[in-house]
């Protein structure tokens, strides 16, 4: 007999699982029962791998649908990290613990549901958001209920928004949705659907939405987990930071702009830049790479100093696709965890998202924020070259470091788990690990300038 998992709700947190979930039923070549309380069930009427059994109760009492889960099936596994901490810590965390602490282990609230179901180690690879019982009929009717008429709208980008949500308040809502209408007001070009006068009779049915929007504007909630669904959609996503950033759910291949809710008010002029970006060299979604090439995945942590000259660069190799990690963007960092005010992520974080974009042949390439880029590297470093108006200065600081991501998947156990902060000692580490394993320093790759 197959276990019973128990995950009684929300929708975002259910529709967060769900992949982990047809993972399983692969698996085991049925569907996975899982516990639901009955206000939350619905949305399981969108899969085939699923088999709901459904709790009559609250969702927050999760002792009783554990109970209830124990009469039907001699293994539970519970999925759920919602409820009183005493419970959860009991039913949830301790029977996952293997012996250590009973606790949350990974960066994200959902990243632990995972790992409570068996499948952290998929959450990397990025399985697929299916519902495979979708209603052709009721997308249809929702479309046509909420988008302008096909000949009126044929040049128009549609920009889904969505700031409400029960369990994650957003008190920046109004604003953003002032700075959008005010932004972009030119009806002729751009429609903005607030997804909050959206009637769905299943929350999936949005997803007829999202195939047809240019960007999505969420907030953390259902919304924006269903964006999963639709890989090709990009995502600028606002995420919970209270009570800690382990509340937050964590970033995506297809976000490209992901901000806690207490660093939304000083940088809402980026995301306003950010909804136009799509289309741009060096983005994420740029249509000039093609699905089998190459992809050099460049990735950097902190503000962007040298735009300009990267832009020029991004424009004249289509290959590379940068990816930011911005301040509070994971749930792990300096500040989490030695009290520091800096919020200083992680190298094996940072590399961690930039894996979730590469694939095993592409390239990672690590610069500092300052950096530009002169030479593509792909197995190897590059030290420091410093432009001022007396010329060329040489130092020994590496400031871009490249290989493909098969290498990585090789060798990150023998890197220790350093900040990836301003200073040497990351950056040293990794020359060294590539020294030893066939990399090259590249002369002149790249270069910073000094104004």
């Amino acid at each position: 007999m197959t276990p019973i998992y128990v995950l009684l709700g929300k929708t975002g947190d259910i529709i967060g699982l769900l992949p982990a979930l047809r993972l399983i039923s692969i698996e085991q070549n049925a569907p996975v029962r899982l516990m639901v309380a009955k206000d939350y069930a619905n949305v399981l009427d969108g899969v085939s791998y699923v088999e709901p059994i459904v709790f009559d109760g609250d969702w927050m009492d999760l002792k009783s649908g554990v109970e209830a889960a124990s009469k039907l099936a001699p293994k539970v596994i519970v999925c759920q990290i919602a409820g009183k901490p005493d419970e959860v810590r009991e039913l949830a965390f301790a029977p996952a613990s293997g012996g250590a602490k009973p606790c949350a282990m990974t960066d994200s609230f959902l990243k632990d549901s995972w790992r409570l179901a068996g499948r952290w180690a998929d959450w990397r690879r990025c399985p697929s958001l299916v519902f495979d019982r979708r209603s052709p009929e009721r997308e249809v009717e929702l479309v046509e209920a909420h988008i302008a008429p096909k000949k009126s709208s044929t040049k128009r980008r549609l920009i889904l928004v969505s700031t409400s949500g029960e369990s994650s308040q957003f008190k920046y809502g109004k604003l953003l949705m002032h700075l959008l209408w005010s932004e972009f007001k030119n009806q002729a070009k751009w429609e903005i659907l607030d997804l909050s006068t959206v009637r769905a009779e299943r929350v999936y049915d949005m997803i007829a939405l999202y195939e047809r929007a240019h960007v999505l504007i969420s907030t953390d909630s259902a919304p924006l987990h269903l964006a999963a669904a639709v890989p090709t959609l990009p995502v600028i996503a606002l995420v919970q930071d209270q009570p800690e950033s382990w509340n937050g759910s964590p970033w995506r291949p297809n976000h490209i702009w992901h901000r806690r809710y207490s660093d939304f008010a000083e940088n809402a002029i980026d995301l306003i830049r950010a909804i136009e970006s799509p289309g741009l060299a060096g983005n994420w979604f740029f249509k000039g790479v093609d699905a089998g090439e190459r992809r050099v995945i460049h990735v950097w942590s902190g503000d962007d100093q040298a735009k300009e000259a990267r832009y020029e660069w991004y424009e004249d190799h289509w290959q590379w696709t940068k990816t930011q990690v911005v301040s509070g963007m994971l749930g792990r960092d300096s500040k989490g965890s030695i009290g520091s005010e800096d919020r200083i992520p992680f190298l094996k974080d940072v590399i961690g998202l930039a894996t979730m974009r590469a694939k095993p042949s592409d390239t990672i390439c690590i610069t500092r924020p300052d950096t530009a880029i002169s030479r593509e590297v792909q197995l190897g470093w590059s030290h420091r070259i410093t432009k001022t108006e007396d010329g060329l200065t040489w130092s020994p600081y590496v400031d871009m470091i490249a290989f493909p991501r098969s290498w990585w998947e090789t060798h990150a156990k023998e890197v220790p788990d350093l900040f990836m902060d301003n200073g040497w000692a990351w950056a040293r580490v990794l020359r060294e690990l590539l020294r030893e394993t066939g990399g090259v320093e590249v002369e002149a790759g790249c270069w910073r300038e000094v104004k």
